[in-house]
């Protein structure tokens, strides 16, 4: 679980499971989740920044990954590093649930709710953003304690269950450690047109697995020069 507050919630989940791991970037309720930890339910606390990294450099952690009421807090501009790292240690088949407010919700909320959700979002555009990382995005819709898969603009809650992790999220791991390092043409790609990204660096993966093992290459109009260091791999 990836921002778990005080932990008191996930003993219902622990319930359908053998293991529950629990982080939040709070220390406090990392702390006060542990003091008040359940002996039938035991779940393990980390204290834990997800948008510093991954929980773990290990992949094939675990076989799925939930986040309710956490992404509405996240900066826009760093939603996607927020789930780049919670699913890094998520199994090839695994899948992802995140719950959030939606965005139409908002003309009802109170004031202090409205000052912390930065980044509600409609039912299109949550499903959008989860699709870069997942070929299957279903949305529910929540009202009360209601679950459906009704009109979601009458949702006051949302929930997208992700399935079939895509390759996106290894490249989003090279933007992440090299981002000072790209020019403007991929970046600008990257935060754009993603799936154009992936097509272009296919290209110089069918370019590396022709010039395999040669000595000297000449790349001809290389742009920011970034997708090459592919070719690189497979020559002097």
């Amino acid at each position: 679980e990836v921002g778990c507050g005080d932990s008191f919630q996930n003993r219902i989940v622990k319930q359908s499971c053998k293991t529950v791991t629990a982080i939040d970037i709070n220390k406090e309720l990392i702390f006060e989740a542990i003091e008040n930890k359940s002996k039938k339910f035991l779940v393990n606390h980390i204290n834990h920044d997800i948008l510093a990294g991954p929980i773990n450099k290990k992949k094939d952690l675990f076989d799925g990954v939930f986040s309710l009421d956490v992404l509405e807090h996240i900066q826009k501009n760093k939603e996607k590093i927020f789930i780049n790292n919670s699913i890094y240690n998520l199994k090839k088949n695994g899948y992802m649930i995140v719950g959030m407010p939606s965005l139409e919700s908002q003309k009802y909320a109170s004031y202090k709710s409205k000052k912390g959700h930065i980044n509600c979002k409609t039912g299109d555009d949550l499903k959008k953003i989860f699709k870069i990382f997942f070929h299957n995005v279903i949305l529910f819709s929540m009202n009360d304690e209601v679950v459906h898969t009704g009109f979601n603009k009458m949702a006051h809650y949302l929930i997208a269950l992700c399935t079939n992790k895509k390759l996106w999220f290894l490249i989003m791991n090279i933007l992440n450690k090299e981002y000072s390092r790209l020019g403007k043409s991929t970046n600008y790609v990257w935060n754009n047109d993603p799936k154009r990204l992936g097509i272009t660096l296919a290209r110089y993966k069918f370019v590396s697995k022709m010039v395999d093992k040669k000595d000297h290459l000449l790349e001809v109009g290389c742009g920011d020069s970034f997708q090459n260091r592919i070719v690189k791999q497979s020559c002097k």
